[in-house]
């Protein structure tokens, strides 16, 4: 039957190809006939039955001969297989040959599919999509080609069919070629035949040579595979996948095959390649829909596949070189699918599919190795090439017998270097490792194969490529740095890696000893032969052994293991190498590594058992041995990298090692803190999370830490960043509120709590810190209790309650006495804490609603946070605030009461009174009365603390509400003890005044200090922020009790008003013939205060006093009246309350505000920055709500401030001018850049100073220049530096339209006839400041800040840093942003060309007339320009070739002599030093180590052949070692 078959075949394959060749001789693959699908279907099914029914079995005759038993066994097994198929004798080969012909080229037949609908012509787009539509889908794998392989698949399958010539090089290759295709293409449908009106297909009949019908059933279209790899069934498809699944199948077996380690290498590889293109078919199709037809065929293929090959590689009956040649080729064929460089049907998907399937094989040889008896296979080797070299001899001369039999691999046991087959695997992880991968998600899943197939080698293979990937941590490329830092992060935390070689590197007594764990035969790449190459016969040469860390010399001692050598202990070598790429130059590098770090450290803390000794354990250990070098690292990072990832990083591993070996040191503790205010979110939220973690971690009280946290964390609540606050806000409440809610008041977390408050009370005490403190803590209690549930509220507020009544020892309304115990530390603590946290409820709690409220946000409060409502409803008796009350006056009365405590109980007095004034509607009446008159006294007796006197009249403006019975009686009520009050302090005051000679005393002073207090906050009472100015408004009586008393107003007397104006001058007036006496500093501080105070509550005061305030910012500080910056400060922040509430009154005095920015630069007397600093608050406030608007030089002013010595006052402006000022006009720097050319320069005589200095005047006065000094040779470097600051923070259009006003009015200007511009250059009129003008201009457009396309990769890099590149979108915006920034590039190079180049020729010949010193500069850009843009600059003079040449000319000749110019200016300064020292140097001489005149001196003057530079450079060491 097979013969026939065969014959049929051939038959009908030869007429076709004759009548294709005669129609379709122009195609390349023409259409096949039904009658050859025919044929091909009968031979297919024909040899399948044969294979399957019969078995060849050797007929071979035995033979005594050697020598021709192989030959007989080889023609017995041919003429059994053709026996098996009906082959006759007589032409064997030639229809062998012939068979092989015709299905080679069947299998690369494809079929061209028909496109009938065509797109319009004119319509480009949907022409350029179909014809990649035609491309893709053209050409696909035809049903004739998967019969043909199928066929020839079965066909070499069968034993003995290499020995007969089947097994074709050609053929196999065109398989594999076709396996490649389909996965590329991947035909979706089946292949169904056609059919008859009676549903029968038609089938050749070979004996006969007729047709006739033979009835087909669905059920035979599936085919079955047996284990021989045979088809039992009929070949007709269901779908393609089926089709193609059925010659990798049968080609499986031929790897378990005894014939297979006989092919030729080529067959060997290409059976290996199709079998490669299997793994990318069938994983390529399971990566499609999981519920699709093929999907269970493809993953069992798959399986079949990956289980196929391990065993092949594996088993016991191959030599070590053929194993070593099949496990090259698979290698080869594996690294495309590795590499995700095979084209399939499902895209990136289906890619990683076929890697993970690749990765998989991969990784299963490796483990299958791990055991491997290499020295067994090698001795089996030895012992069968000893007998076929006998064999050989015994017929052949000795040369000829040694030549044709193959020597085996040479093995050496004892070698360090990879042994056979194992060197190609560690070859092929090595270029793995040594590729480029750029994408993320590519390095992961690479590190994950290296990781797992690492982890699965022997011993010596796993050190030889951990030390590789050692090597590779510190490669050229940047690529492979990245790499290898990531991988060496994830092999760190794998057990393998101390398990295996934690014992190396072990310091021994003989240095030698050090290095014997180290790679003898290591090449300078690590890259030994590996993969495609077989291991050289031949030893290498011993290398000196050395280190793989040179800089690393110290040992280190791990606990529970010794002392250990860091550059020969592996897994220490690798965490060497980790934290040496914290200082990478690569700024991706260096995250990577600190991020690495931070990986491995947490994991070690989280999976580290010291019973078991797992390899997290070690790595805790070692990191702690190594926790001061690595520390030291991050903390560098943290502190001056400039890329915010590599910040970010850094603080998230020093936090890490700072939990692994506590405690904290006070320097990573401000690394941390200051870290909080970095411009990157994620490193502030970073910064915020790592300082949170070491405060819950810390067991005692460590007050740098918690202060630190009150310090810098709990502010982070009112960022700009939604999702800074957020974070901040999850752990306020898993630091502060849940351990306190929870009760748990044994716990160190819940103490911990209280600490932390504690501090934030403390921060109160640091000047400008108790708002700033109060502030957050205000914010972040809001945003979070508004969001909690009513238990929570409640179990809070109980809390609170019983913490405040037990530090205090009191029992409701009873008071226990003054115990020793109050102020132990923990008591302390928790009285400072809870008193802290409820003045914070106090503040964020909802206010009620007034009658000019708005009633749409009632829905809002009604779910906002309200402290009155909490206390209800936890059912908490507001007695116990008198009680705390008279509490706290007995404790600090009280003269054993501690010193150190006095300042906590001053603030918790303060935060009991607001909460009183809060509460005041809680408090029992008689209680309340009580302590109402109680107050009454006490602020009668000014006997009050400065900072508590503002609560206290709060407190008791509430409890005269409270004690009321309508708004009426309480403002009457408020009056009365209001005048009382203020004729109190009237008397002071006129006291005071009045007897000169007191006026210096302190007790004196205290008390004026107080009364000036008390005066200012009883004014205020009534006055609320969105009063509408009117004195009294009327209140309904069902409002809140806290609202009786707005508007009420009570004024002062008019003599205690001009005793308030007297204390404002620096000396108070003579009585009678006594000396004027000097006013205290203090009391003029606080009477511009309580005046202003005073201001805000009348408005006609106001328009009269405003010019005191003025007045008093003008200070002159050539006069002999003392200088006090407290007084200037007071004035100025006066001035900008009266700014918000009469905007046009204080507008005109703007320029005096303006002029506080420069206060006291350069002049006598103490200048500390405060009023400097409070100018930059206090304007950018007023800038930022339009009550100010930019005016006259006032920016200018700015950028002055910018540069001030002081660096706390630079600093705050560089960020108030550069953030939200900025934001809020992304202009501001871009429309006053030239501007500031000419002011900063002082040249006043040009239009654009005057423009600038009159823009915005609107009658008030334009804020001038004066007393600014940056202008001359000595502002130079300042100007430059405010110049690149305005131009680092503008965009590409910005630079842009910058370099062309700096073109047009400055070096156009230059050139105009009559301009002022030009007469100043030129020297014949005009302002000399005209030449620093054009020179800054010229030097701008030279310096790298202002090229275009800076920004667009900064802008970019800023985004990765802040993670946005792992968004969807981040690829597509850097695409944007890139490509934006080339058309940017090429517009400015155009511009600068055909606009600037001109103008420059032009004032070239100008100043070269004149001498003009600015040709320097001017030659500069010229070569800056012909640099970077010669050929754009060469098109631009391409009509004037002459003014071409002469500009090149004189660029090299200005190069050459700058040169010449630098060279004479060091010959300068040596002959300078050789004079300097001339003299003296003998005895200088005698004076080093007794040198005399042979000293190192002498030589360098007596050393005549060295060159200047040479000199130079030894002269200046002698002196350093002098």
């Amino acid at each position: 039957m097979s013969f026939e078959a065969i014959s049929s075949f051939t038959s009908v394959y030869t007429a076709w190809q004759t009548a294709t060749a005669r129609t379709h001789s122009g195609d390349a693959f023409p259409p096949t006939s039904d009658e050859l699908i025919e044929s091909l279907t009968v031979l297919c099914d024909s040899l399948h039955t044969v294979v399957a029914s019969k078995q060849p079995t050797t007929h071979a005759k035995k033979s005594k001969s050697r020598k021709g038993k192989k030959a007989l066994a080889a023609a017995a097994t041919r003429g059994a297989m053709f026996k098996d198929f009906g082959l006759p004798t007589k032409n064997q080969s030639s229809i062998i040959r012939t068979l092989t012909t015709s299905l080679t080229n069947l299998i690369s037949h494809r079929e061209v599919s028909q496109f009938s609908d065509f797109p319009d012509p004119t319509e480009d787009t949907s022409l350029e999509a179909f014809m990649s539509e035609v491309e893709k889908k053209a050409v696909t794998v035809s049903r004739a080609s998967f019969l043909a392989s199928d066929c020839y698949s079965t066909l070499i399958s069968v034993r003995g069919a290499y020995a007969v010539g089947i097994v074709d090089v050609a053929c196999l290759s065109t398989l594999s070629a076709t396996m490649k295709r389909y996965c590329a293409d991947g035909v979706d449908g089946g292949f169904e035949e056609k059919k008859t009106k009676g549903k029968r297909s038609r089938e050749v009949d070979v004996k006969s040579n007729k047709r006739r019908s033979v009835a087909k059933s669905d059920d035979d279209d599936e085919a079955d595979y047996e284990e021989t790899g045979t088809v039992a069934e009929s070949s007709s498809p269901s779908s393609s996948f089926v089709s193609i699944s059925k010659p990798i199948s049968t080609l499986l077996n031929l790897l378990q095959s005894p014939d297979f380690p006989n092919y030729t290498p080529d067959s060997t590889e290409q059976i290996i390649e199709i079998i490669a293109a299997g793994i990318s078919i069938s994983s390529s199709v399971a990566a499609g829909d999981s519920s699709g037809k093929d999907y269970d065929a493809a993953k069992e293929l798959e399986s079949k596949i990956l289980s196929s090959v391990s065993s092949a590689v594996t088993k016991e009956d191959m030599t070590m070189r053929s194993r070593h040649s099949t496990v090259v080729y698979l290698l080869r064929a594996l690294y495309p699918l590795l590499s995700m460089s095979v084209d399939n049907r499902n895209g990136t998907k289906g890619k990683v599919a076929i890697f993970n399937a690749a990765a998989e094989c991969l990784e299963d040889v490796v483990k299958g190795f791990e055991s491997f008896n290499f020295k067994g296979n090698a001795e089996r080797d030895e012992e069968a090439y000893n007998l076929a070299l006998k064999s050989a001899m015994e017929n052949q001369n000795k040369s000829a017998a040694i030549g044709s039999v193959k020597p085996p691999l040479e093995f050496n046991d004892k070698s360090t270097q990879p042994r056979p087959v194992l060197s190609a695997i560690v070859g092929m992880l090595q270029k793995i490792a040594a590729s480029t991968l750029d994408r993320s998600d590519a390095r992961a899943r690479a590190v994950d194969l290296l990781k797992k197939c690492t982890g699965a080698m022997p011993e010596n293979e796993s050190a030889h490529l951990i030390k590789f990937y050692c090597k590779l941590t510190m490669s050229k490329k940047a690529n492979h740095r990245l790499f290898s830092t990531e991988l060496c992060g994830h092999l760190l935390t794998s057990d393998f890696l101390w398990e295996k070689h934690l014992n190396t590197g072990v310091v021994a007594n003989d240095d030698d000893s050090r290095q014997n764990n180290d790679d003898e035969d290591d090449d300078e790449d690590g890259v030994n032969s590996g993969y495609g190459t077989s291991p050289s016969p031949k030893k290498n040469k011993r290398k000196p052994k050395k280190a793989l860390l040179t800089n690393s010399t110290e040992t280190v001692i791990i606990e529970g293991l010794g002392e250990r050598d860091p550059a020969a202990c592996i897994p220490l070598t690798m965490l060497s190498s980790l934290s040496a790429r914290l200082s990478d130059k690569a700024p991706g590098v260096r995250a990577r590594a600190a991020q690495s770090v931070a990986d491995i450290l947490n994991k070690a803390m989280a999976g580290a058992d010291e019973e078991e000794g797992n390899g997290l354990y070690w790595l805790q250990q070692s990191a702690l041995s190594m926790s001061f070098s690595i520390s030291d690292g991050l903390r560098k990072r943290c502190q001056f990298d400039e890329r915010a990832a590599v910040r970010k990083s850094a603080v998230q591993g020093l936090t890490s090692i700072l939990l692994l070996a506590p405690p904290a040191l006070l320097e990573d503790v401000e690394v941390l803190e200051e870290r909080c205010g970095d411009p990157s979110v994620a490193t502030r939220k970073a910064a915020a999370e790592g300082l949170t973690k070491l405060v819950e971690a810390c067991e005692e009280e460590s007050t740098s830490l918690e202060t630190a946290w009150a310090r810098s964390v709990l502010p982070l609540v009112m960022d700009g960043e939604i999702t800074c606050v957020t974070r901040v806000l999850e752990l306020f409440k898993r630091l502060i509120l849940v351990p306190l809610v929870s009760g748990e008041s044994q716990s160190e977390l819940y103490m911990t709590s209280w600490r932390v408050l504690s501090r934030v009370s403390d921060e109160g005490k640091n000047a400008g810190a108790a708002k700033a403190a109060g502030g957050s803590l205000k914010q972040a209690l809001k945003r979070v209790l508004d969001e909690e549930s009513d238990n929570f509220v409640k179990k809070l507020m109980k809390e609170l309650k019983t913490t405040a009544v037990e530090s205090l020892g009191i029992e409701g309304d009873d008071d226990s006495g003054l115990h020793s115990h109050l102020f132990s530390k923990e008591l302390c603590f928790k009285r400072t804490g809870a008193w802290c946290i409820l003045e914070g409820l106090a503040g964020c709690s909802h206010k009620g609603t007034s009658n000019t409220q708005s009633s749409r946000n009632k829905d809002q409060t009604d779910t906002a946070f309200d402290l009155v409502k909490a206390v209800t409803r936890s059912k908490i008796n507001g007695g116990f605030l008198t009680s705390a009350w008279e509490k706290f006056r007995a404790l600090r009365s009280d003269s054993n009461t501690p010193e150190d405590s006095r300042h906590q109980l001053s603030a918790s007095t303060r935060a009991c009174l607001r909460v009183m004034a809060k509460l005041a509607s809680l408090v029992p009446k008689a209680a309340a009365t009580v302590t109402l008159n109680e107050m009454k006294c006490f602020l009668l007796s000014n006997s009050i603390n400065p900072d508590v006197i503002a609560a206290c009249v709060s407190a008791l403006t509430a409890l005269t509400s409270t004690v009321a019975t309508s708004p009426k009686q309480a403002k009457a009520g408020c009056a009365d003890w209001s005048e009382k009050i203020f004729a109190r302090c009237e008397q002071l005051l006129s006291k005071f005044v009045t007897s000169p000679g007191d006026a210096s005393e302190a007790s004196s002073v205290t008390s004026v200090t107080r009364a000036l207090f008390t005066i200012g906050e009883v004014a205020m009472v009534g006055f609320f922020a969105d009063d509408d100015g009117r004195d009294v408004m009327e209140v309904d009586s069902s409002a809140d009790e806290t609202e009786w008393v707005r508007g009420m107003r009570t004024s002062p007397s008019p003599k205690l008003l001009s005793l308030v104006q007297i204390l404002l001058p620096p000396q108070l007036p003579a009585m009678g013939s006594d000396e004027p006496v000097n006013t205290p500093s203090t009391a003029r501080a606080l009477a511009f205060v309580t005046l202003g105070k005073l201001c805000l509550r009348d408005g006609e005061l106001a328009k009269r006093c405003i010019n005191f305030f003025a007045r008093e910012l003008n200070y002159d500080y050539s006069s002999s009246a003392p200088d006090s910056e407290s007084v200037r400060s007071n004035a100025l922040v006066v001035m900008g309350d009266l700014c918000i509430r009469y905007t046009n009154l204080v507008d005109r005095q703007l320029p005096a505000m303006a002029a506080c920015l420069q206060d006291g630069c350069g002049k006598r007397g103490n200048n500390s920055g405060l009023v400097r600093r409070h100018a930059v608050l206090l304007l950018s406030s007023l800038l930022l709500q339009d009550y100010v608007k930019w005016r006259g030089l006032l920016l200018q002013r700015y950028f002055a401030a910018i540069m001030d010595d002081d660096d706390s006052v630079s600093q705050l402006a560089e960020m108030t001018l550069c953030g939200p000022l900025l934001q809020k006009n992304p202009l501001l720097f871009a429309n006053a850049f030239v501007e500031s050319i000419f002011v900063f320069n002082a040249c006043k005589g040009h239009p654009i100073y005057a423009n600038a200095a009159s823009s915005g005047d609107n009658g008030g006065g334009a804020v001038g220049f004066e007393g600014v000094k940056l202008d001359g040779f000595g502002g130079r470097g300042k100007r430059m530096n405010i110049y690149k600051l305005m131009l680092a923070h503008m965009t590409d259009e910005q630079r842009i339209g910058v370099t062309a006003r700096l073109a047009k009015e400055v070096l156009g200007g230059a050139l105009a006839e009559g301009s002022k511009l030009r007469a100043g250059t030129l020297g014949t009129g005009g302002e000399p400041s005209c030449v620093a003008v054009l020179n800054d201009c010229l030097e701008i457009l030279v310096s790298p800040e202002i090229r275009v396309g800076r920004s667009a990769a900064t802008e970019q890099a800023d985004a990765d840093d802040e993670g946005h590149n792992m968004t969807t979108e981040g690829p597509a915006n850097a695409q944007f942003a890139a490509a934006k920034g080339k058309l940017l590039s090429k517009m400015s190079k155009k511009h600068t060309c055909e606009t600037v180049v001109p103008i420059l020729v032009n004032l070239k010949n100008l100043l070269e007339k004149n001498k003009s010193p600015l040709i320097a500069p001017l030659m500069n850009f010229l070569r800056v320009i012909f640099k970077n843009w010669k050929k754009e600059a060469r098109e631009v003079l391409a009509n004037d070739p002459n003014l071409l040449a002469e500009l090149e000319y004189d660029c090299k000749k200005f190069v050459l002599d700058q040169k010449k110019e630098k060279e004479k200016e060091e010959n300068v300064k040596l002959d300078l030093l050789r004079k300097a020292m001339g003299n003296g140097g003998g005895e200088m001489g005698k004076g080093v180590g007794g040198m005399g005149d042979s000293g190192p001196l002498r030589e360098i003057g007596n050393s005549r052949a060295d060159n200047q530079k040479a000199r130079l450079a030894r002269l200046a060491g002698t002196l350093a070692d002098l």
